[in-house]
């Protein structure tokens, strides 16, 4: 089965795998289906359809909230939390936190997102002062992109 891997960078640019939560599906394949039916109820799961998305968290539209903003993009490769977000980590696991609620109404007829795991693998790695940014691996099926990128080039 799939999983969703987080990873940390420290200090010396070192990145540390912190977390694996099994079913990635859970995770981005949830958060972009989500919000396919809140910002284009007419539109089928698709590729095709998730490009719209994917165009809205790269806009300077404010169309998406500012915590979906965050969220889809934790979605998308080479992702990396920005400096603001790093400062403020806290804000950060609340915006996970916040998506999670906002979309929790019928979880009894759906599958449990891996949200809530993510944002706890999180919030526990957060109170290490070694570790300056987080980064995302959605999805096992591929290797993790972060593995072989100069991550000083990030930062």
């Amino acid at each position: 089965m799939s999983y969703t891997e987080i990873y940390a960078i420290t200090k010396k640019h070192n990145l540390i795998k912190i977390g694996e939560i099994k079913n990635s599906l859970l995770g981005c394949k949830w958060i972009w289906n989500k919000l396919l039916n809140k910002y284009f109820p007419n539109k089928v799961a698709s590729l095709e359809n998730y490009q719209l998305l994917w165009h809205l968290a790269n806009s300077e539209s404010n169309t998406l909230n500012l915590f979906e903003k965050v969220v889809l993009k934790s979605t998308f490769d080479y992702y990396i939390c920005d400096n603001q977000q790093a400062l403020a980590l806290s804000h950060y696991l609340d915006e996970f936190n916040l998506f999670y609620s906002k979309f929790d109404e019928n979880l009894k007829l759906s599958l449990n997102p891996n949200l809530k795991e993510q944002s706890e693998i999180l919030l526990k790695k957060s109170k290490y002062n070694k570790y300056i940014r987080f980064v995302f691996n959605q999805t096992s099926i591929n290797e993790c992109l972060w593995k072989n990128v100069n991550l000083e080039r990030y930062i």
